[in-house]
């Protein structure tokens, strides 16, 4: 993965990561909209609406005007707009590990307005400043020639050097509203995180293996809905929620919160409690792309025999297969049977899929099929108790319908082996 990439993916999870410490921090009737129509973290107060916007930047060595100036265009374009509103910039730089407040004042405010980016000039100085027409005309052309484009920047220069730019906001007002932090690394961060919950009377262990991670699912999957009603939360609520949920939520975002070892680690412990229960209904839903036939047939085998040895007193665990080859999960039966010698229903009537057939089988080993729109209505409307979806598979479908899943995700075969207490150990590379 390239570097842009990462610093996408680390800045995303430093946003969610700050997003939960304002929320931990937040009086009870607070409110706080992820990814807000302000910025990236909206707080109203009682008496006070605050925005917050997070920047991670691992390869810049310190806090300097070049990453200051476009978060504070950004935040003068939206002051002007409504001068009641307090900015925080909150933004980690190279090997920061402490919180410090860096003075913002005039002569900072001046270094920045003197910007020579030409995209930031065209973009953000007709609305921050007074302007001719025919600066204005040349600025919303979709690609002003060189010439024109130097014509825009001494037309600013020139009068913000002498003094006689017109300021379309209040200088002194926006500077007051406006904190900026030097703010610590990610790690730090949750170490952060992770203090605060537990002062609340949790062990650590709870709070690292329970409480973070879903609070980081919860905060992640809520900052990706559309609606803005849907992205707002009472903090109180949100806070009493979390700390009644028992049990680790697991989805795509977990995978982003762990190390492997801790993630494997955190998936243990979930996946102890929920195999306990033979009389659970038990989904298991598996990429046949990512894992070999025979790694697959395997990991049934080991799992039916440890998990269903007695088929009459049990409900047989359903596993489906997902492949964009179909035939795949044919070969997948006929190891199963000819291989390891186990009793399985496919739900086959003439060569057609029957779905009453599938689940009304009694006495079986296990239940296993292709993946069919009918099971998916199936588990949406039925919610089995435990559904577990191993490879890199879309689970947004039944997030939404209120399916709870175990995402199990970037591990070979040996390792999910070893999560669900096969006796797997991790070999060779992933």
């Amino acid at each position: 993965m390239d570097r842009t990439a990462t610093d996408t993916i680390k800045g995303f999870n430093y946003q969610f990561n700050k997003t939960i410490l304002e929320i931990l921090n937040a009086e009870p009737n607070t409110k706080i909209i992820l990814e807000g129509y302000i910025e990236d973290i909206d707080v109203f107060k009682k008496d006070e609406t605050i925005a917050v916007q997070c920047k991670y930047y691992e390869s810049h060595k310190k806090l300097n005007t070049s990453v200051l100036t476009k978060p504070i265009l950004d935040m003068i374009m939206s002051f002007i707009k409504d001068d009641t509103i307090n900015y925080k910039l909150y933004m980690h730089c190279g090997d920061s590990s402490e919180e410090e407040t860096i003075p913002f004042n005039s002569s900072l405010l001046n270094d920045i307005l003197k910007t020579k980016d030409k995209s930031y000039i065209k973009k953000y100085f007709p609305i921050i400043f007074e302007t001719e027409d025919r600066i204005k005309n040349l600025c919303l052309k979709h690609k002003p020639t060189a010439t024109e484009y130097n014509t825009v920047y001494e037309y600013y220069n020139k009068r913000i050097i002498d003094g006689t730019i017109i300021y379309n906001f209040d200088k002194s007002k926006f500077i007051e509203s406006v904190e900026i932090i030097s703010a610590p690394s990610n790690e730090d961060l949750v170490d952060k995180i992770i203090e605060t919950i537990a002062s609340n009377g949790y062990t650590k262990e709870e709070v690292y293996d329970l409480f973070y991670p879903n609070m980081f699912q919860k905060v992640a999957c809520l900052s990706s809905e559309k609606q803005v009603k849907n992205r707002t939360i009472i903090c109180g609520k949100f806070k009493k929620d979390i700390f009644t949920i028992k049990s680790l939520l697991t989805s795509k975002w977990l995978k982003k919160v762990f190390s492997v070892e801790q993630y494997k680690k955190s998936l243990k412990r979930n996946l102890k409690l929920r195999l306990q229960g033979n009389s659970n209904i038990r989904v298991i839903i598996l990429d046949a792309d990512e894992y070999r036939s025979e790694d697959i047939t395997s990991f049934v085998n080991d799992y039916v025999k440890k998990y269903n040895k007695k088929p009459k007193l049990n409900n047989s665990p359903l596993f489906i297969i997902k492949s964009n080859e179909e035939e795949k999960c044919s070969l997948i039966q006929q190891s199963l049977y000819t291989q390891y010698n186990l009793n399985f229903e496919d739900g086959d009537v003439g060569k057609k899929f029957n779905l009453n057939k599938l689940m009304d089988s009694k006495g079986v080993d296990l239940k296993i099929c292709y993946i069919q729109n009918e099971l998916i209505n199936y588990m949406i409307e039925h919610k089995p108790d435990d559904v577990f979806i191993i490879g890199s598979l879309d689970t947004s479908i039944y997030e939404k319908n209120g399916v709870e899943c175990c995402k199990i995700e970037g591990l070979n075969i040996n390792e999910i082996k070893e999560i669900f207490f096969l006796g797997g150990k991790y070999e060779g590379s992933r």
